[in-house]
């Protein structure tokens, strides 16, 4: 049986991603992965990405627990229902591993193509299939709040001394 999706599932969603376990699931990716985008090699801006997606985590945990008898249509309105969800849900997330550290744009563009229901498989094939000039695209086009080199015109990722990196002009 698949899950019906409601306010109570979000809010489970939300309180997991806030799971002293899930942050440092979030460390300790960022750290296998020497705080770097494995694809392309930046070091700001960087989100962690799961191999199997956070919510395919969540909706099999939910569709386990269905199929075990331990939840009904009402399972969002018990408190130890909630709880069995959060332990089954850690578990299974454990088991997945580490995840893979992206920049913010290239995570959105991987998610962009492929949803919220990701894979393995997905993954391998972005890696696979995303080209160097995709990516620059996606570096130096500016998104709101984005800084931008008043000189070269591209998305500066860090200012050190108000100096651009990629043309060394001084923004002011």
């Amino acid at each position: 049986m698949d899950i019906i999706i409601s306010a109570s599932y979000s809010e489970i969603s939300k309180q997991l991603r806030r799971e002293k376990e899930v942050i440092g699931w979030k460390e300790a990716s960022l750290y296998k992965n020497k705080y770097t985008c494995i694809i392309s090699n930046k070091k700001s801006n960087l989100e962690v990405h799961h191999i199997k997606s956070f919510n395919s985590i969540l909706n099999e945990t939910i569709n386990e627990l269905f199929n075990k008898n331990l939840l009904d249509e009402k399972w969002f309105m018990s408190p130890y229902v909630t709880q069995e969800i959060r332990r089954l849900f850690l578990i299974k997330h454990r088991e997945y591993g580490l995840g893979v550290v992206l920049h913010r744009k290239i995570h959105n563009e991987f998610h962009r193509l492929y949803g919220h229901e990701n894979n393995k498989e997905q993954f391998e094939e972005f890696k696979e299939n995303i080209t160097e000039d995709t990516i620059d695209k996606l570096l130096t086009a500016p998104d709101k709040g984005d800084m931008v080199c008043s000189k070269c015109n591209k998305v500066v990722e860090l200012l050190i001394d108000d100096l651009c990196i990629d043309c060394d002009y001084i923004n002011l």
